[in-house]
């Protein structure tokens, strides 16, 4: 595996993708990107056909590459690998002004 300094400096300024990370099916795969894109960060999804038909994961099949460009790598993974910042009732609950819940 390429540390961050090799990813940032392949292919700079070619417009090309890196792998992120690997997700284990679809549905954390565009999980993953949507807290990408939250960040302002494009992503593609690589994977292949079976596995979208068939969502399945076995021995590779079923995986999904993160990809995004070589430039945004050290972002997206520091987005990737810090916890994300979760919606509670206590967020969403309007205030009340006499003190009660």
């Amino acid at each position: 595996m390429k540390d961050n300094k090799e990813l940032h400096e392949l292919g700079r300024g070619k417009g090309e993708l890196v792998k992120v990370c690997t997700a284990s099916g679809q549905l954390e795969a565009n999980v993953l990107k949507s807290r990408l894109e939250a960040e302002g960060i494009p992503s593609l999804l690589r994977y292949d056909s079976a596995s979208s038909v068939f969502g399945i994961y076995f021995d590779g099949l079923g995986r999904v590459d993160i990809m995004v460009p070589v430039e945004l790598a050290e972002d997206a993974a520091r987005v990737l690998s810090s916890k994300p910042d979760l919606i509670t009732d206590a967020d969403t609950e309007p205030e009340n002004n006499s003190g009660e819940r």
